[in-house]
């Protein structure tokens, strides 16, 4: 065992940790949305295991919006086949 290591309880080694950059925002209603450590809001979403970064915008409102519409002009591209 190297000298420069110590044994740590779990709850000394969650104390260890850094904190997250990113934080989930609470409210259900506007998902998609993350608030980074610059105070922006990024604006993601998964569709078929693929995850996708929008971009990053001002407020919450706006990624949200973004991601909703990138969301389905994806969704749109992705059935346009099935319409024919």
């Amino acid at each position: 065992e190297p000298g420069n290591l110590r044994w740590a309880t779990r709850s000394e080694q969650q104390q260890n940790k850094r904190p997250r950059k990113i934080y989930t925002v609470p409210s259900q209603k506007l998902k998609w949305t993350f608030q980074l450590a610059s105070g922006r809001w990024r604006a993601t979403y998964s569709l078929k295991s693929q995850k996708f970064v929008v971009g990053v915008f001002d407020t919450q409102e706006e990624a949200h919006e973004a991601a909703k519409r990138h969301r389905q002009d994806n969704i749109n591209a992705n059935f346009a086949h099935l319409a024919k």
